[in-house]
């Protein structure tokens, strides 16, 4: 038998078996990639989330600050 045969098909096995590692390869790195731009979606909609109850926290914080301050400065003007 003629050797000749045998190695170009085992060689054109080799290169297709790598054609399907690369196409394999790419294909993953679409789907991690679309997950990970998903996953920072995510990310970014939850850090707006904590911000703006951070920010309303303080708003009600500072109207409750200038509300007091406002009931003692009537109640030092008032004369006993």
């Amino acid at each position: 038998m003629n050797p000749l045969p045998l190695k170009s098909a085992a060689v054109g096995l080799l290169i297709l078996l790598l054609v399907a590692i690369g196409a394999t390869w790419k294909v993953q790195d679409w789907r991690f990639g679309s997950q990970l731009a998903e996953q920072a979606g995510l990310h970014k909609d939850d850090l707006t989330a904590i911000s703006d109850a951070a920010v309303a926290q303080g708003r009600a914080q500072q109207e409750e600050r200038l509300s007091l301050e406002l009931r003692l400065s009537v109640s030092e003007q008032i004369p006993l």
